[in-house]
């Protein structure tokens, strides 16, 4: 996957010279941009952002590395199409440390890493027929 950086949001309309116009719902990237924009005023810092389409049930997995000590936000937005995308982050040993599963279509979390090294972040969407957009931002706040 083509990771690259950029900005985070909810479900939320653009202004006109924000991209989209006050008519048109967010795409997912916007969607994510504008969290991210959120986010950056609070403190955190971008780490990754990325976007892609998956099918019902599918895994989409990100290795990342993470420094222990920091806290890690992630959050994606979904594009409409699915009733629900969830978020996993587990540990270099394959262990669940923090998720959310809960039924929405802009899930997000935060974690405190413990131990510096690799991760893996999986997205999965449900509740669709075709394929659906996502977008993903991972940030960081040194505290």
């Amino acid at each position: 996957m083509n990771l690259y950086a950029a900005g985070l949001a909810g479900t939320l309309l653009l202004a006109a010279g924000g991209g989209a116009s006050a008519q048109e719902p967010a795409t997912p990237s916007t969607c994510v941009r504008a969290r991210a924009h959120e986010a950056r005023d609070a403190g955190w810092r971008l780490r990754m952002e990325d976007a892609d389409k998956l099918k019902e049930g599918q895994v989409i997995s990100y290795t990342v590395s993470l420094s222990a000590g920091l806290d890690y936000m992630l959050f994606a937005c979904g594009d409409g199409t699915a009733t629900d995308l969830d978020i996993y982050l587990f540990d270099s040993a394959g262990a669940l440390v923090a998720h959310d599963d809960t039924e929405s279509q802009t899930p997000s979390l935060v974690y405190k890493a413990t131990r510096s090294g690799e991760y893996i972040v999986q997205i999965k969407a449900y509740g669709f027929s075709k394929k659906t957009e996502y977008a993903l931002d991972i940030m960081y706040k040194w505290l």
